[in-house]
C-alpha cells in the first residue's frame, strides 16, 4: 500500500521506466526470439468448437471479454488524461499512441501463445493447470520460449512470474493514479481538498480496498468489459460527430461506433438476463447446501460427540454430494456425467440426481473405458522409445496405428511434428516402392535373358546345338519351350524356335559367318 501511494503521488514516467520498462522489453524480445527459433505449432487446439461457451454466445460476449483488445474505452480515457500530458509535442501523439497499441497487441499474442503452443496441445495446457492456474501457465509457457535462447527453465519461470507481476503492479499504479486525477477533476471544485495529491491518493486507495472486499471481481468481469467497450463506442461516436462538423469523412469512426454500441448493449442485456433468470435460480441448491452447512456448524459441538460422529460423516457426505451434483448440472451433458463418475459417485445416485437412464450412463462409462485403454496402450508404446526425440516417438506411434489426437494428447507431441514425420514416411514408402519396381523389372529381365541381337555368335551356336538336341527328343511346342527354359536358353531364341523352326538354320548360318 505504501509503495503504491508513493508511486501514484510521484512522477509516473520515471517510476514506470525504472520498474517495468527493461524487464518487460527484454522479456518480450526473448520470447519473440525463442518463438522464431522454435516455430512451434498449435497442436490439437481447435480453431472453432461451438458458438455458445461458458461465458455466453460468441456474439456479443467475445467483444467484451477481452477488455483491452483492438478497441478500448479505457485507452480513450488514458490518451486524454494521461498520455497527452506526457507528450512534449503534438506530433508525437501518433507514434506514441499507435506504437503503444501495437506493442500491447504483440504482448497479447505472446500471452495467448504461452497457453497454447508452449504446451504442444490442449492436454498439455490442462496438465499445466489450465484456466484455474493462469499465472502458472503463463510463467511456464514464457519459460518455454526463453528456454529456446538458452535460458534455464527455473530462471525462465521466475522471470515470467516477475514479468506478469510487474505488469499487474504497473496497471494497478496507473488505475489508481487516473482515479486520483479523475476524482480531482470531478469533485475538486466542490471539495477543494481532493485536489491535494496526498488526499486524492489516499481516497483512491481506500476506495480500491473497499471494492476488493465487497465486489466479486470475476462475477462482474463481463460487465466491466461491456462498460469499457461502451466507452470506446461513445468515444468513436464523438470523433464521428466532430469529423461531421468539420465536413470531413467520418465513416471509419461512425460504423465501428455503431457496431460497438449495439454489441456492448447486447452484452449487458445478456449478462442481466443470464444472472437474474438463469444463474440465480440455478444457485438454489448450492446456497441451500451452504446454509445447511452453517446450521451444522452451529451444532458442531454436539455432533462431535462420539455417538454422533456417524451422523456428522453422513452430513458432510450429503453436502459434498449436493455440491458435486450442482456442478455436474451446471456443466451439463456427458461432461457432467463424467464429472460425477470421476468423483466416484454411485451409479444409482447419478441416475437419480441427473435424471438419465442406464443406457446413457453405460455409454459414457464405455467411452471412458475406451479412452483409458487407449491411454494405457499408447503409454506402453512410448516405453519402447523413452528418451528419444519427438520425431522418433511420433514415427513409432504412427507405425502402431495411434491416432493423431492421441499422439498429441498423451505423448505431448505437436501436430506439426506429426505432419512432418508422416510426410517423411510417405516419401520413404514411395522410394521403397520405386526400388522394388526396379528390382522386379531387373529380375524379370534376367529371367528372360538377352535379346536376340545381343546374343554373341559363340553363345548362339551353343544354344542352337542344344535346341536341335531338344527338337530331336520332342516335336511338341510346349515341351520344347519347357525344356529350353530348363536349359537356360534365352527366351527370345526359344520364341523364334517355337514360332518359326525354319529360322534356326538362318540364325546358325549368320552365327557361323
Amino acid at each position: 500500500m505504501r509503495d503504491i501511494w508513493l508511486v501514484v503521488k510521484h512522477d509516473i514516467d520515471r517510476t514506470l521506466r525504472q520498474r517495468s520498462f527493461w524487464i518487460v522489453t527484454l522479456g518480450m524480445v526473448g520470447a519473440v526470439v525463442g518463438l522464431v527459433i522454435w516455430r512451434p505449432g498449435m497442436g490439437d487446439f481447435p480453431v472453432y468448437t461451438q458458438f455458445t461457451t461458458a461465458s455466453g454466445p460468441l456474439w456479443p460476449m467475445l467483444f467484451v471479454t477481452i477488455a483491452c483488445g483492438a478497441i478500448s474505452g479505457w485507452h480513450s480515457l488514458v490518451s486524454t488524461s494521461g498520455t497527452a500530458r506526457q507528450l512534449e509535442r503534438e506530433t508525437d501523439a501518433l507514434p506514441v499512441g499507435g506504437g503503444a497499441m501495437f506493442l500491447e497487441a504483440g504482448f497479447a499474442v505472446i500471452a495467448f501463445l504461452t497457453a497454447t503452443v508452449a504446451f504442444g496441445g490442449f492436454q498439455g495446457y490442462m496438465d499445466a493447470g489450465g484456466p484455474a492456474a493462469a499465472l502458472g501457465v503463463f510463467a511456464q509457457g514464457f519459460a518455454a520460449f526463453l528456454g529456446r535462447v538458452g535460458i534455464p527453465q527455473d530462471f525462465g519461470v521466475a522471470y515470467g512470474s516477475v514479468f506478469l507481476t510487474i505488469m499487474a503492479i504497473t496497471i494497478m499504479q496507473l488505475v489508481v493514479r487516473f482515479m486520483r486525477v479523475a476524482s480531482a477533476e470531478l469533485v475538486g471544485d466542490a471539495i477543494p481538498v481532493m485536489k491535494n495529491v496526498h488526499v486524492g491518493t489516499t481516497v483512491a486507495l481506500l476506495l480500491t480496498v473497499l471494492f476488493v472486499w465487497i465486489i466479486p471481481w470475476l462475477a462482474i468481469w463481463g460487465a466491466f468489459g461491456a462498460s469499457n467497450q461502451l466507452m470506446a463506442g461513445l468515444a468513436l461516436m464523438l470523433i464521428a460527430l466532430w469529423l461531421k462538423s468539420e465536413s470531413r469523412k467520418n465513416a471509419w469512426a461512425l460504423y465501428p461506433a455503431i457496431f460497438m454500441i449495439i454489441t456492448t448493449l447486447a452484452a449487458l442485456i445478456y449478462l442481466g438476463y443470464d444472472n437474474f433468470f438463469r444463474k440465480l435460480p440455478a444457485a438454489t441448491t448450492v446456497q441451500a447446501t451452504i446454509a445447511f452447512a452453517h446450521r451444522v456448524g452451529a451444532d458442531f459441538p454436539e455432533l462431535m460427540d462420539v455417538d454422533r460422529r456417524g451422523d456428522l460423516r453422513d452430513i458432510v457426505n450429503s453436502i459434498r454430494l449436493d455440491l458435486l451434483v450442482a456442478k455436474a448440472d451446471e456443466t451439463g451433458g456427458d461432461k457432467g456425467i463424467r464429472y460425477l463418475i470421476d468423483h466416484e459417485i454411485a451409479e444409482r445416485v447419478i441416475l437419480e440426481r441427473l435424471g438419465i437412464d442406464q443406457a446413457k450412463l453405460d455409454a459414457v462409462k464405455a467411452e471412458i473405458a475406451a479412452e483409458l485403454a487407449e491411454v494405457a496402450r499408447v503409454k506402453g508404446f512410448l516405453k519402447a522409445v523413452e528418451g528419444q526425440a519427438d520425431d522418433a516417438r511420433a514415427r513409432h506411434l504412427i507405425d502402431k496405428d495411434v491416432a493423431d489426437e492421441s499422439i498429441v494428447a498423451i505423448a505431448g507431441i505437436g501436430q506439426d511434428v506429426i505432419d512432418t514425420v508422416k510426410l517423411a514416411m510417405e516419401q520413404e514408402l514411395a522410394e521403397k516402392a520405386r526400388l522394388a519396381a526396379e528390382a522386379e523389372a531387373a529380375k524379370k529381365a534376367a529371367a528372360e535373358g538377352p535379346k536376340l541381337d545381343d546374343i554373341s555368335s559363340e553363345d548362339m551356336l551353343r544354344y542352337i546345338e542344344d535346341i536341335r538336341e531338344i527338337m530331336e527328343f520332342s516335336d511338341n511346342p510346349d515341351e520344347i519351350r519347357t525344356m529350353c527354359e530348363q536349359s537356360s536358353i534365352p527366351k527370345s531364341l526359344v520364341e523364334v524356335v517355337v514360332d518359326n523352326p525354319d529360322k534356326l538354320d538362318e540364325l546358325e548360318a549368320a552365327a557361323e559367318a
